[in-house]
């Protein structure tokens, strides 16, 4: 007998012959004794069958085969088949360290947490090292949760799972963003600033597929946005300022920049309604765009509105903004710049969701610099990023402005928190600054159109 939680592992396998071994291998050499280990073959068609018998005959390993369900269903049927007190995924492309599980195990103990997660390494599909992937302290440096553990390797209560009822069904991937957002509204997490898996970046992996990522998490905030603060009203701001407008010869130019946004506003699952502020110069422009949209849109003139200094960050002029009367409804503001017309509306809807989750008074879109960064320190350049290190603490992001959040409802607030954040593309970071950069854009969202449409 032993006095140790029972923990249960499970590897979940979809045609991944080719590290298949490396895993099982791994997950049978864990230091703590005290595991539950299955697979869940999810209808692989490779060799992986041949693989796993291998391992069923030479170690008795319990294996599930099943038709192809997909993730989430995958992990549903994992926890209904547990009697583990704890329960962890590896995913066969992955492998893990020796004491993977003991020094979880102990975390979570020591600290009373119903999740526990490492830091890791990625390797590439060849297991070359990568990066070393590194996070901030939860014990010590964490106030608030924005950013989730990775769904594998991510030590679980079985229990607190229960209590939450599982993951949402419907999604086919991001399933570590719905857990941590169930589980730290209603139970401790902690984590471990050790690398304890080997997490593998190669072409078959669902990660690669961003258009899939997004859709996923937008329909897990929105789920998570509205089972916490129920209805809440968001006012779509499109700022136009003649003076801002001077690099375009021809309000046409305009015109089509400005029906790009207010397209994705109107595609926005978040936005009420849509307020175009501009000054009297623009009035005219946007009387042109303003029609065949399904929301309301609203022109108001604001003749002072040019005469703002022209580096003024979009948040303060959304503050100055939702002192007028006519956004005193919503609980909400959120602009998009004209600038940046490849932006999808799915953005804006995150941004919205992660202001109103978290309680960001100001949420910005951002790009994630992964270059190597230097500074002169008068010998010459010195690196201050190691791309071969990225610890959460030296991670480096480039305001984009193409979309500004202010959360201006007081109830959904919370205290002492810094500025939010979404990471967009580089796709759709890109600035139209002049009429070269605006027959790109035009090129571009023809293919956009065209790709949709088939």
């Amino acid at each position: 007998m032993t006095n140790e939680p029972l923990v249960t592992i499970y590897i979940l396998n979809h045609n991944y012959q080719d590290y298949l071994k490396q895993c099982l291998d791994s997950a049978l050499k864990q230091t703590y004794k005290n595991i539950e280990l299955f697979v869940i073959d999810d209808g692989s068609t490779d060799d992986s069958s041949t693989i796993l018998a291998e391992y069923e005959l030479k170690v008795g390993l319990t294996v599930y085969r099943q038709k192809n369900l997909g993730l989430v269903a995958s992990i549903r049927k994992a926890f209904s088949i547990a009697k583990g007190d704890y329960v962890i995924r590896i995913d066969a492309d992955d492998w893990v360290t020796e004491d993977f599980i003991e020094l979880l195990v102990q975390r979570a103990l020591n600290k009373n947490a119903a999740i526990v997660f490492p830091d890791y390494i990625e390797v590439d599909a060849d297991s070359n090292l990568l990066h070393r992937v590194s996070r901030f302290d939860f014990e010590n440096e964490v106030q608030v949760y924005d950013t989730p553990a990775h769904g594998a390797c991510t030590l679980v209560e079985k229990k607190a799972y229960l209590d939450i009822g599982g993951h949402l069904e419907g999604i086919v991937c991001q399933d570590g963003v719905d857990l941590w957002l169930s589980m730290t509204e209603a139970h401790k997490v902690t984590n471990l600033n050790k690398p304890l898996f080997y997490y593998r970046q190669h072409s078959a992996s669902i990660t690669q597929n961003n258009a899939m990522i997004l859709k996923n998490r937008v329909a897990i905030f929105s789920h998570h946005a509205h089972k916490r603060i129920g209805y809440h009203k968001v006012a779509g701001v499109i700022l136009l300022r003649s003076d801002l407008c001077l690099e375009f010869y021809l309000q046409e130019d305009v015109v089509y920049l400005l029906d790009q946004v207010i397209k994705n506003f109107n595609s926005s699952t978040t936005i009420n309604d849509i307020f175009i502020v501009c000054d009297n110069p623009m009035a005219s422009v946007a009387k042109k765009v303003v029609k065949n949209f399904s929301k309301t849109c609203q022109i108001h003139t604001l003749p002072l509105l040019s005469n703002l200094d022209k580096k003024l960050r979009i948040e303060d002029i959304l503050k100055k903004l939702s002192k007028n009367e006519i956004f005193d409804t919503f609980d909400c503001m959120i602009s998009q710049s004209i600038y940046f017309p490849l932006i999808r509306p799915a953005y804006i809807d995150l941004a919205t969701y992660t202001a109103l989750i978290h309680g960001f008074i100001i949420v910005e879109t951002v790009v994630e610099n992964n270059d190597v960064v230097y500074r002169h320190d008068g010998t010459g350049l010195i690196e201050i990023s190691d791309p071969s290190e990225r610890q959460e603490r030296l991670s480096l992001y480039v305001r984009n402005g193409g979309i500004t959040c202010y959360l201006k409802n007081d109830n959904y607030k919370k205290n002492n928190l810094g500025k939010g954040h979404v990471v967009i593309d580089r796709h759709a970071s890109f600035y139209v600054g002049n009429l070269t950069d605006l027959a790109i854009a035009k090129i571009i969202l023809e293919q956009v159109i065209h790709y949709e449409k088939n």
